[in-house]
C-alpha cells in the first residue's frame, strides 16, 4: 500500500493541493469548515507531513536539538532527565519540538554518529548545549554556521548565550551552611574535572574553606554512586571527615550505603548536603538535604532565550544569565 500525498487528499475532499498545503502548515487562510474536513481525512489515511521537506520550504522546523555530553559514555542523570523534562514542558508552550543527542564537546567533528552534523543538515532551528567542557570546540562551529545557540553553563566568551546557575556561589553557599552547623572537616565530591562547572564550585568553596579557616579536601571525578561509595571509604583512612558536600546527589547514595557499611550516623556523625533537588533526595533515610538548581526556571529561561534568537530578536545586554539556587534543609545535616 503506497503512501497516502498531498494531492491523493486533495481529491478526496475535492478541494485544491494549495488547499489541503495550508491546513497542514497551520494556516489560519482556511475556513473551519473545510480545515476540519481535511485534517479528518488525513487522520483516517494515516497522512504524516513530511516535516524536513515543510522545515525547507518555510526555513523554519520548529525544532530544537539538546545535546548532552557523552560523558565517557555514561550519558545522563537524574539531573538531565528532570532537566529535560522542564524544556520540554516549556518548548511545547512556545511551539518547538525537541530531539535529544549525545554529543562531545571534543571530538564531534570526527564522529558521524555525534548529533551534532543534524545542525550543519538544517534539521533544526537551534541547539541547547546542555554540558560544556573547558575549550569545547562546538562554539566556533556554531558561529561560523549562525546558528542560534544557549548554553547551560558559563564561559567568559562574550559572544556566547548562556543560562545558568552561579556555580562559584553553590560552592560559597553549602560550605557556608555546613559551617554555620558546626562542621568544621568537610570534603567537597565533585564529578569530570574538563567541566568548568566543577572549576566553578571547587573555587568557591575553597574561598570559604580558607576564610574560615577549617579543614577540607576536594576530590573531581566522582561522578557515579560507586566512585563516591569508593571515596567516601578510602578518604575516611587518612581524614576524619564529619561533612560531605557531593555534587549531584543520586551520587550521594554511595555516601549513605559507605557511611552505614562503617558505623557511622547521619547527621550525628557525618552530614550528607547534595547539590540538585531531585526527587530521591527526601526520600532517603535520613531524608538529604540539598542546595536547589531550581530546573523549572533554569529550563525556562533556555528556553526564552533560544526562542529569541530564532526569532532574530536582538539579546545583546541580556544575553548572560544567572539562576539563583536555594537551600533546602531536611535531616541529613
Amino acid at each position: 500500500m503506497k503512501d497516502i500525498t498531498m494531492k491523493d487528499i486533495a481529491k478526496i475532499c475535492n478541494v485544491s493541493i494549495k488547499t489541503v498545503s495550508r491546513v497542514v502548515n497551520g494556516s489560519s487562510e482556511v475556513k473551519a469548515e473545510t480545515k476540519e474536513k481535511i485534517e479528518k481525512v488525513m487522520q483516517e489515511h494515516g497522512y504524516e507531513a513530511n516535516l524536513l521537506a515543510r522545515g525547507l520550504k518555510n526555513k523554519k522546523t520548529n525544532t530544537i536539538i539538546v545535546f548532552i555530553d557523552n560523558h565517557k559514555q555514561k550519558y545522563w542523570g537524574m539531573w538531565h532527565t528532570k532537566m529535560l523534562s522542564s524544556l520540554f514542558k516549556e518548548a511545547k508552550k512556545e511551539g518547538f519540538k525537541i530531539v535529544v543527542t549525545p554529543s562531545s564537546a571534543t571530538g564531534h567533528l570526527d564522529d558521524e554518529t555525534d548529533g551534532f552534523h543534524l545542525l550543519a543538515s538544517k534539521m533544526a532551528d537551534g541547539a541547547i548545549l546542555l554540558d560544556n567542557a573547558n575549550h569545547d570546540i562546538r562554539f566556533e562551529f556554531l558561529h561560523k554556521r549562525n546558528i542560534p545557540y544557549v548554553l547551560a553553563g558559563q564561559v567568559s566568551n562574550e559572544e556566547v548565550t548562556w543560562v545558568d546557575l552561579d556555580n562559584h556561589s553553590i560552592g560559597r553557599v553549602g560550605c557556608e551552611y555546613l559551617i554555620e552547623k558546626g562542621y568544621k572537616k568537610i570534603c567537597l565530591l565533585l564529578g569530570q574535572r574538563q567541566y568548568h562547572v566543577n572549576d566553578l564550585r571547587a573555587r568557591g568553596f575553597e574561598e570559604i574553606a580558607k576564610e574560615k579557616n577549617i579543614e577540607y579536601k576536594i576530590f573531581y571525578d566522582v561522578d557515579s554512586m560507586e566512585a563516591v561509595h569508593d571515596t567516601v571509604n578510602k578518604v575516611r583512612e587518612d581524614f576524619e571527615y564529619d561533612a560531605l558536600y557531593i555534587s549531584g546527589s543520586e551520587r550521594a547514595v554511595g555516601a549513605y550505603r559507605a557511611l552505614n557499611e562503617m558505623s557511622l550516623k547521619i547527621p550525628e556523625d557525618v552530614a550528607v548536603l547534595g547539590i540538585d533537588n531531585l526527587s530521591i533526595c527526601k526520600h532517603l533515610y535520613p531524608a538529604m538535604s540539598v542546595v536547589d538548581q531550581h530546573c523549572d526556571i533554569f529550563a525556562e529561561k533556555i528556553i526564552n532565550k533560544l526562542g529569541k534568537l530564532i526569532r532574530g530578536e536582538d539579546i545583546m545586554g541580556e544575553n548572560h544569565v544567572f539562576i539563583q539556587n536555594t537551600i533546602i534543609e531536611r535531616e541529613s545535616t
